[in-house]
């Protein structure tokens, strides 16, 4: 299970793959000397010896791996978030020390589930045990299936923490830059939301690939059946909120509101996720049409739905109109007559005006079903009423969310 066991980068050296042939030919176990080559990346001893633990089979290690990486983070987030914590910190020294911190969380996440697969030497074995598949009782199965289930749910809340270390990252380099060059640029791809946004998006891959990785292997779903990330992000928005900035952080209070936003819409993302997940399409229908309008967390997306919807009622008016005789007819008369002596610019802006007369009431005068009588100009009357009240609905109910949020 070389493949499983190892990142692909840690597939790719001849040193640690001879190690892992050593473990699997009982040379050697888990937690011998050459398994340091496996911790490259990880220098804090406290993490090695956990991990190690955890690969000899100490069920306590995953949990005390967890605590003492968050208390790691804590720490920092009271010495190295801001240029007044300590006296001769500096931008570079608070980078290094939070990007070792995120990249030690990242692989010790890895790290924490491959190894329940270092021992087995091929998909077949990995099958068996984790399956029942030719061997083994019930008891021992559904024991196997426990405990990587506690390393793939513990291997998650790390890379959860290694998101909230790297969103502290972020606002420590924030506020090491403010008063001089920015730490973020204007354009979209250099915007705190486009890098937290991208921060998330790598959370995301890492949880699909790493339960297709599981999957192939033993049909078995681990990372994508859990659920939660939804309550996280919505808590981190608070954690990097206005409400707990600190006096000495000067550059964080520009980035502030635009964190939150993002961390807001990935909160409502991942909610609808996970509700498709657990098939309830009802609640997942209502969250994806709030994701047409970014949860109101991104007004021009809103901005664009609406004048999308007023273009398509403007269209749908002026075809009413015009095929009215019938589809194969020759005649159009009445949209001729609505708009005979109207240059095309001024159709369009007729139609434009009745779409959104209709979606604003009931309709430009109460006239907009009379144009030329039948049933499909008061069917769409109707209809554009019932969005322009369910637009109205959206906005409110993001707003009384919002409030609510603020209050609380």
């Amino acid at each position: 299970m070389i493949d499983i066991a190892l990142s692909s980068r840690q597939a790719r050296d001849p040193k640690i793959r001879k190690l892992v042939g050593t473990i699997k030919r009982g040379e050697a176990d888990a937690t011998s000397g050459p398994y340091a080559l496996l911790l490259g990346g990880i220098s804090d001893d406290r993490t090695r010896r956990l991990l190690a633990d955890n690969a000899n089979g100490d069920p306590n290690a995953p949990g005390l791996l967890l605590s003492h990486l968050k208390s790691r983070m804590d720490t920092l987030v009271e010495t190295h978030l801001y240029p007044h914590a300590t006296a001769d910190l500096t931008e570079a020294k608070a980078n290094r020390v939070w990007s070792v911190l995120t990249e030690e969380i990242r692989l010790a996440a890895q790290r924490l589930w491959r190894d329940d697969f270092i021992g087995d030497a091929s998909k077949r074995e990995a099958n068996q045990r984790l399956r029942g598949r030719g061997m083994t009782g019930r008891d021992d199965v559904l024991a196997e299936q426990s405990h990587l289930n506690v390393l793939t749910v513990h291997a998650r809340l790390l890379m959860l923490l290694w998101v909230e270390a790297s969103l502290y990252r972020l606002r420590a380099i924030s506020n090491f830059r403010a008063g001089g060059a920015q730490a973020y640029g204007r354009q979209r791809k250099f915007s705190m939301r486009a890098r937290i946004g991208d921060l998330i998006q790598s959370y995301r891959r890492s949880m699909s690939r790493w339960d297709r990785a599981i999957r192939r292997r033993t049909s078995l779903h681990m990372f994508l059946a859990q659920y939660g990330d939804g309550e996280r992000f919505k808590d981190l928005s608070k954690a990097f909120g206005p409400t707990t900035l600190r006096d000495g952080e000067k550059g964080w209070v520009g980035q502030v509101l635009d964190a939150q936003l993002e961390l807001r819409y990935h909160a409502f993302d991942a909610r609808l996720a996970e509700m498709r997940r657990s098939r309830r399409p009802l609640a997942a229908l209502g969250l994806l049409l709030l994701r047409s309008t970014g949860y109101g967390t991104r007004p021009t997306r809103f901005l664009r739905m609406v004048l999308l919807i007023i273009a398509i009622f403007a269209g749908l008016f002026a075809m009413s109109d015009y095929l009215h005789s019938g589809l194969f007819s020759t005649d159009h008369s009445c949209f001729l007559r609505e708009t005979s002596g109207l240059s095309w610019p001024e159709v369009g802006i007729r139609y434009l005006y009745l779409a959104v007369a209709t979606l604003t009431s009931h309709g430009p005068e109460g006239t907009a079903a009379s144009y030329c009588g039948g049933a499909l100009p008061e069917v769409l009357v109707a209809l554009g009423s019932l969005t322009g009240y369910f637009l109205l609905a959206i906005v409110a109910a993001l707003v009384v969310e919002r409030l609510m949020e603020t209050e609380g």
